[in-house]
């Protein structure tokens, strides 16, 4: 299930809270230990990364960001089909990525 400490707080990136999120790419897409998403601008204010299994549990994953790119590190999964999350208080967007 959903559990609010499974979150990743991503923090004040730029200072200005944005009520939409920019579309963003996930690479490689099937992915082994790392994924990347790139933003087409800085992310806004607050996002949060949920990934989800087919099942619906959530899972912690370590994450760098800099600048539009979040790099996820994804070595402590299962090989299988997720879902990425970005979530602000007041939109989302979800993509599937396969981890092999």
């Amino acid at each position: 299930g959903f559990h609010p400490q499974d979150l990743i707080q991503v923090g004040v990136i730029n200072g200005i809270a944005q009520m939409s999120l920019p579309t963003f790419s996930l690479s490689p897409n099937p992915c082994r230990d790392q994924l990347t998403v790139t933003s087409e601008s800085r992310l806004p204010t607050g996002v949060i990364f949920i990934v989800t299994d087919m099942e619906g549990n959530t899972h912690t994953v370590p994450y760098s960001v800099s600048d539009n790119v979040v790099s996820l590190n994804l070595k402590n999964l299962a090989a299988g089909n997720y879902i990425l999350t970005l979530r602000t208080t007041k939109v989302e967007i979800s993509k599937k990525f396969v981890l092999q």
